[in-house]
C-alpha cells in the first residue's frame, strides 16, 4: 500500500470521540467489507484507533462475521516534523525529519547537506521515549529550530542530486534518508519570506551597513573563507602598510577597501551568489526562530542585497568576511615565516 485511504485519513483526522462512534458503526454493519475495513485500522492506525478496532474486531468475530487474517501494510508515508540547525562556516546545514511509525514513535532522519551535495545521513528507528530523548539532544547540541515539512524535503532531495557520499555505506544511508524524507509535492519558497517583510527589510536604511555585526554572532562567528581562497590575497593586503605609495591613514584605509572590493568580486562570483543568498535567508530563518528579529532582519538584508546580475564589491557584509579572514591569515603567515628562518646545523 502505498498511501493511507482517504476514508483512514479522515478518520485518523477525527478527535477519539467521533473516531469512536464511526468505529462503533462500521462493527454495527456486520459485513465482511466492514471487516476488512477495521482489519486495516487496527494495522495502519494510531495506537488508540487499533485498541478500538480489536474491540470491534471481537465482536464481528462473535456475531459470526468473517475476519480477514492480520497481514503486513506497509504505509509510506512523508514527514510530520522537521528541524533545521543553523548554517556552519562552511555552509553546511543539518536538516532533521520525523515520519511517525503507526505502530508509535517514529523514524528520525538527520542530513547535512551543502553546495557539495548530500554529506552524509543518519536513518533510525525510534520508540517515543527514544525519540523524546534524541530530539531533546538536537535541540540541546545543534540548537535546530522548528521549519516547513517541504522546505527540508526539498533541501534534502535537491543535495541528493548534487552529489552523494562515496562510501558505499554512507551512500547506502544517504540513500534511505532521501526515500524516507521523500520529496515535496510542488515549487517550495524560502520560508523566511512567509514570516518576514521583505519589502520593510529591503528599505530600511540601517540595516544593511549594519550587516557585518552578524560576524560577531555564536553562529555566524565561524564563517570563512577556504585557507587557499585567501592566501593570495593576505600578502598584498598586508604590504599596503608598508607600501611607499601610502603616505598617511587615509590613503591606507582607501588602497584596503579597493583591494577588499577586488578581493570580493573574485572570491564571489556571479555563480556562487545564489549560494550565499540562501544560506543568508536560512539564516535570517533561523535567527527569527530564534527570537532574534533583529539579526533576522539584516540577514535577509544581506540576502535581499545579493543580485548575480550585480558584483557584490559594495556589500558591507560580504567585504567585512573578506577582511576577517585576510586579519586571521596573518598568524599563519607569520608562523610559516619563522619555520622558514629557523637555521638547521649541518645544511
Amino acid at each position: 500500500m502505498d498511501r493511507l485511504p482517504d476514508w483512514l485519513q479522515q478518520l485518523m483526522g477525527m478527535s477519539a470521540e467521533e473516531a469512536g462512534r464511526a468505529i462503533a458503526e462500521l462493527a454495527a454493519e456486520k459485513t465482511p467489507e466492514a471487516a476488512e475495513r477495521l482489519r486495516l485500522v487496527e494495522e495502519a492506525g494510531s495506537p488508540a484507533l487499533r485498541k478500538e478496532a480489536r474491540r470491534a474486531l471481537y465482536r464481528l468475530r462473535a456475531a459470526g462475521v468473517e475476519v480477514p487474517p492480520p497481514r503486513p501494510v506497509r504505509v509510506e508515508t512523508g514527514p510530520t516534523r522537521s528541524l533545521m540547525s543553523w548554517v556552519d562556516g562552511a555552509g553546511h546545514i543539518m536538516m532533521v525529519c520525523l515520519v511517525d511509525r503507526p505502530s508509535g514513535g517514529a523514524r528520525l532522519v538527520q542530513a547535512v547537506v551543502g553546495d557539495e551535495g548530500l554529506l552524509g545521513a543518519q536513518v533510525a528507528e525510534m520508540s517515543p521515549r527514544q525519540l523524546a530523548r534524541a530530539l531533546r539532544k538536537v535541540e540541546a547540541e545543534v540548537r535546530a529550530v522548528e521549519c516547513p515539512v517541504p522546505y527540508a524535503q526539498h533541501r534534502v532531495a535537491e543535495a541528493a542530486a548534487r552529489g552523494m557520499p562515496d562510501d558505499p555505506a554512507e551512500r547506502g544511508m544517504a540513500e534511505a534518508a532521501v526515500r524516507t524524507v521523500g520529496t515535496p509535492p510542488g515549487e517550495v519558497a524560502h520560508p523566511v519570506y512567509g514570516v518576514l517583510d521583505p519589502l520593510a527589510v529591503k528599505w530600511d536604511p540601517d540595516l544593511l551597513p549594519q550587516t557585518p555585526r552578524l560576524l560577531e554572532t555564536e553562529e555566524m562567528g565561524g564563517w570563512v573563507l577556504p585557507r587557499e581562497q585567501v592566501s593570495p590575497w593576505a600578502g598584498r593586503y598586508d604590504q599596503i602598510s608598508s607600501s611607499p605609495l601610502v603616505v598617511d591613514a587615509a590613503t591606507e584605509r582607501a588602497r584596503r577597501r579597493e583591494l577588499l572590493r577586488e578581493a570580493v568580486r573574485e572570491l564571489f562570483p556571479a555563480g556562487s551568489i545564489p549560494s550565499w543568498r540562501r544560506r543568508l535567508e536560512d539564516m535570517a530563518y533561523y535567527f527569527h526562530r530564534r527570537g532574534e528579529e533583529r539579526n533576522a532582519r539584516m540577514a535577509l538584508r544581506a540576502a535581499i542585497a545579493l543580485d548575480p546580475a550585480q558584483p557584490p564589491d559594495d556589500h558591507p557584509l560580504l567585504l567585512a568576511l573578506v577582511e576577517k579572514c585576510l586579519v586571521l591569515a596573518r598568524p599563519e603567515r607569520e608562523e610559516e615565516g619563522e619555520q622558514r628562518r629557523i637555521i638547521v646545523p649541518g645544511r
